[in-house]
Parts: C-alpha cells; sequence; structure tokens
C-alpha cells in the first residue's frame, strides 16, 4: 500500500511540474507571438511611410528604433489608433483597415496624405483568404493599383474607392482591378479600405477639433 501511495504522489508531483512548465511555456510564447506581431505592423507602418523598403527584413532592434524615433502615434479612444510622422509638418497618415473577408478577417493598413488627397498604399497583415485566389491581395501588383488614387471625391454610388472586374478599370477614376476568381475577397477589400478611410477621416476631424 506504502508503495502504491508513493506512486501515486510521485505520479502526481510530476504531473503538476510538467503542468507548471507547460502553462510558464504558453505565456512566455504568448509574450514572443504578441512581440512579433507588434514588430510585423511597425514594419509595414514604417514601409507606407516610405521609410523602409517593402522588399527589406530589417532585425527586430532597427525596426522598433526606427518606428519610435520616427512614428508618432494617435489615439483617438476607443480602441482605434492612427499614426503620423513626428514632422509636424507631414501630411501623410497610416490608419487601420479591417473587415471581414470571404474566409475570415482580413486586416491591415493604408496611407493616404491630406495635402493631396491621394492614396499612398495598402498593406494586409493579416488574411486568410483562398490560396493562390484571395490570398493574392497580398501581392505587390494588387496593392499597388491603389497608390496615387485620389480618395476625396465620393463615386456615384457613394464609394470612395471601386474595385471592379480585372480589366474594366478606368485610369481617370478612382477604381482598381479585382484578383480573378476571388470576387468575394475583392469586394471585402473594397469594403473594408471604403469603410476605413471613412472612419480615419471622421477621426482626424474630431482631432482637429479639440482644444
Amino acid at each position: 500500500m506504502r508503495e502504491k501511495l508513493y506512486t501515486l504522489g510521485f505520479v502526481l508531483a510530476l504531473t503538476a511540474v510538467f503542468g507548471a512548465a507547460v502553462s510558464g511555456l504558453q505565456v512566455v510564447l504568448k509574450e514572443k507571438i504578441e512581440e512579433n506581431k507588434t514588430v510585423a505592423r511597425q514594419a509595414v507602418v514604417l514601409e507606407l511611410f516610405g521609410l523602409k523598403p517593402a522588399d527589406e527584413a530589417w532585425p527586430t532592434d532597427k525596426t522598433v528604433a526606427e518606428f519610435a524615433a520616427k512614428v508618432a502615434t494617435a489615439d483617438a479612444g476607443a480602441g482605434y489608433n492612427y499614426f503620423h510622422l513626428q514632422d509636424p509638418a507631414a501630411s501623410v497618415f497610416v490608419f487601420p483597415i479591417a473587415g471581414q473577408g470571404f474566409w475570415d478577417r482580413i486586416s491591415g493598413f493604408a496611407a493616404l496624405d491630406t495635402a493631396t488627397k491621394l492614396l499612398r498604399g495598402v498593406a494586409f497583415t493579416d488574411q486568410l483568404e483562398t490560396p493562390g485566389l484571395g490570398a493574392r491581395i497580398e501581392e505587390r501588383w494588387f496593392r499597388e493599383q491603389f497608390v496615387g488614387k485620389s480618395y476625396d471625391r465620393l463615386l456615384s454610388d457613394g464609394r470612395r474607392l471601386r474595385v471592379v472586374p480585372s480589366g474594366t478599370k478606368r485610369p481617370d477614376q478612382a477604381e482598381v482591378d479585382a484578383v480573378t476568381g476571388a470576387t468575394e475577397t475583392s469586394r471585402s477589400v473594397e469594403r473594408l479600405l471604403n469603410q476605413g478611410i471613412e472612419r480615419f477621416l471622421q477621426e482626424k476631424e474630431k482631432q482637429a477639433g479639440k482644444p
């Protein structure tokens, strides 16, 4: 009986030790994962400001240092933040975009210039769309279509930007080609980008009106 109790006690103690170790590891890994996500988002913001080449991989410390030195965060409340350069004369802003895609949530950032009223770029940080189809929204050819598009004029349907079937965009309009075979994902991008622009403009106006 004593042997059985000893064995049981040993097993319980071992289980407790391993359980604590696993829990501790999960906490450490979770913190590291969140840190990596933060740095990845900072890298995207730097790219949209033109402070970091998109095809250049930077070490974490360089990304964090550059972001801290040149980018400021505007807290508009309710968990909404947008970014601007620490240079007070700068007119470029980066703001979050997010919404439901075809399969899951799509999120990222967009940049615009309030002086020229033109978009500066779009980048996606999280998406789980179909590989080879909807996931192609991350490809450079698709994202670069938004660069230089005016966001200042409402189109006939009330949108500021429109994603149209591939090959039908009009250069003189705020239109970009959809990803072929990914109509729903393309529509999702159109929706979340238009909503993102509206939200940013509203929050920027509120901030400007504060004493």
